[in-house]
């Protein structure tokens, strides 16, 4: 009967933390407000989370709720496309590096070939693949 009590006294709400961003209409402004007041060649991700006031995990988990997934994948959408026109403007492996945190990859194969004279050469076949 003690433990019924002590039960009923304390009530857990199962809900969790209220959202910072009640609606994603809210959120999109937010990100909005980044992505405008921002040079696109210094988005990035981390300072989408910042701007947004809230860990990268957050940010994860708001890109898993109904109604915010889209708001939030087309900021990374926006962020991914600055960091591939810096790859076409000047290369850089950071560039490269950053857009397979976004899912692009690259595949690279090694053929040894002999001419007719006996030389040998090889080649390097590079493909390059955009997720999606």
């Amino acid at each position: 009967m003690a433990d019924k009590n002590l039960t009923d006294s304390k009530k857990v709400s199962v809900m969790g933390r209220p959202l910072k961003y009640p609606t994603p209409q809210h959120l999109a402004d937010v990100i909005e407000e980044y992505l405008n007041s921002t040079d696109i060649e210094k988005w990035t991700v981390t300072g989408l989370c910042l701007a947004i006031g809230t860990p990268k995990q957050v940010l994860n988990d708001y890109e898993k709720r109904e109604g915010y997934k889209d708001v939030v994948k087309l900021a990374k959408l926006h962020i991914e496309h600055s960091y591939e026109l810096s790859l076409r403007l000047d290369g850089g492996s950071n560039n490269i590096f950053a857009l397979k945190n976004f899912g692009w990859t690259d595949k690279q194969e090694t053929i040894d070939i002999e001419d007719e004279s006996g030389k040998a050469y090889t080649i390097q076949i590079v493909e390059a693949k955009k997720p999606g």
